[in-house]
Formats: C-alpha cells, sequence, structure tokens
C-alpha cells in the first residue's frame, strides 16, 4: 500500500492492510515505538496507546482505543515479543483506517491481536497459491547470468 492510497482509505475510513514497520524509532517511548496518551471522549478522559508504525518522511500510527483492557495486553505483548525484541520487525495490519484529526496522521484501529500477523493474508491455502503463481511467473522470467 503506498501513502496516497492510505490516506484515502483514512479519509474514506475504510478498512485496509498495510506492511509495518516496528523499528524502534523514539528512545523515550516504551519499547521505541509506542506510548499510552490520555484523551477526552464523551466527557470521560481514556487512556489509548499509540504506535509509531510509518516513517518521519510518512508518518503513519497504529491505534488501540483502550490501553488498559487485556485485548491491549494482548496486542503490546504480541508486538514486544514477536516484532520489537525480536528482529522481526515488521508485520502486516490489518484494519478501520482514520485519520488523527489533529496531525492529520493517518492510523489503523487495533482492536484484537489477530489483526496482526506475519503474511498479509490468513488462509495458508490461499496464500501458498498466490505464491505458486508468483514463483511460476518469476520462474518463467529469463535472467541472464553474470560470471563471478
Amino acid at each position: 500500500v503506498h501513502k496516497d492510497q492510505l490516506t484515502a482509505a483514512a479519509n474514506d475510513r475504510k478498512s485496509i492492510t498495510v506492511f509495518v514497520d516496528l523499528q524502534p524509532k523514539n528512545p523515550y517511548v516504551d519499547l521505541g515505538i509506542m506510548r499510552d496518551v490520555e484523551y477526552i471522549a464523551a466527557g470521560q478522559t481514556k487512556v489509548g496507546t499509540v504506535i509509531y508504525a510509518g516513517t518521519k518522511a510518512h508518518p503513519f500510527n497504529l491505534w488501540i482505543d483502550n490501553a488498559r483492557s487485556s485485548e491491549a495486553a494482548k496486542i503490546k505483548t504480541l508486538i514486544e515479543r514477536r516484532y520489537s525484541r525480536t528482529g522481526r520487525n515488521y508485520a502486516y495490519v490489518h484494519g478501520k483506517a482514520f485519520t488523527y484529526h489533529k496531525k492529520g496522521i493517518p492510523q489503523i484501529q487495533v482492536d484484537f491481536a489477530d489483526q496482526i500477523t506475519d503474511t498479509p493474508n490468513k488462509d495458508p491455502l490461499k496464500l501458498h497459491h498466490s505464491g505458486e503463481a508468483y514463483h511460476l511467473a518469476a520462474a518463467s522470467v529469463k535472467v541472464k547470468r553474470v560470471a563471478a
């Protein structure tokens, strides 16, 4: 997904799947990528979690609406154990996109841990067959070998 597609999905509040980079970016926030923030909704103070998943050139965030829920704990643990500290700093995230109105930054709402995956498609049969088509096409391309 390109930045323009993400921005369009956020403006239209559509669901989208995005490849994200979860490398630590800021030494002053949790794991270098997330922090809890207080916000006011319907006259009540709430706590959400922002996860910095973009770059300085193309800012983009993931958003957990209730930072203190059991599902938020699962999401944060998944990010910490699978994506942030282990060296596998990338993931696919699927969810409803929206724009953070104060800064105009596109975000994806993350409500469940299964929205974050290693592959863009959770169906292994479909993923296998799409990979097969890719490999057949790649194998049909003539490659000129260069002597070392």
